[in-house]
């Protein structure tokens, strides 16, 4: 029982994490394929929405995963989801790309595809929860998947040391409920 507890307190502090790290506005990807140029405001507008529709999926999942702790194989499902979720924002923030103006040059495609490695570090942690057979594997198999708040922190403090974006953080500052990611 110590064990289960444990577990389950580690399964909502990695989805919390996940959470407050990637479900706000900050860096996350701009400037679109329109041809028309967007805005700096429009821009922060639509990164602020992808990090907010992201963060509440997640959360939604959270619930679920809270719900489905006692259930290995049900949970196994709810990380899959959580992969996909990952997925979805990746394609979301390489869709909207770079800000309009010139911060952060060329990081909408790398935070994507750190994303999509992220989303597969999970998927596999979901895979070796759905093979578990032992107490001692789905342990392992869950703290595989706690391991991935560790990697999407790095991955946010990353890519905030190398790609700093103080005019876009002034224009997220301006919505109401976004603020950015530091």
């Amino acid at each position: 029982m110590r064990e289960y507890i444990r577990v389950r307190s580690t399964a909502y502090a990695i989805l919390s994490a996940t959470v407050v790290a990637v479900g706000g506005c900050g860096s996350a990807g701009g400037g679109g394929s329109s041809s028309e140029p967007m805005s700096l405001d429009e821009y922060a507008k639509r990164s602020c929405a992808v990090g907010a529709e992201f963060g509440e999926q997640v959360q939604a999942l959270q619930v679920e995963a809270q719900n489905n702790i006692g259930y290995p194989a049900v949970l196994s499902d709810t990380i899959a989801k959580i992969a996909d979720a990952y997925r979805d924002a990746a394609g979301k923030v390489e869709d909207i790309g770079d800000p309009p103006n010139g911060e952060a040059a060329g990081e909408a495609k790398e935070f994507a595809d750190d994303f999509r490695s992220l989303a597969d570090k999970v998927e596999r942690s979901a895979t070796s929860l759905r093979s578990a057979r032992t107490p001692d594997e789905i342990s392992a198999a869950v703290m595989q998947f706690v391991a991935t708040s560790d990697d999407a922190r790095a991955l946010m403090n990353k890519h905030e040391a190398k790609y700093p974006t103080p005019e876009l953080d002034k224009a997220t500052e301006k919505i109401p409920g976004c603020t950015p990611q530091k």
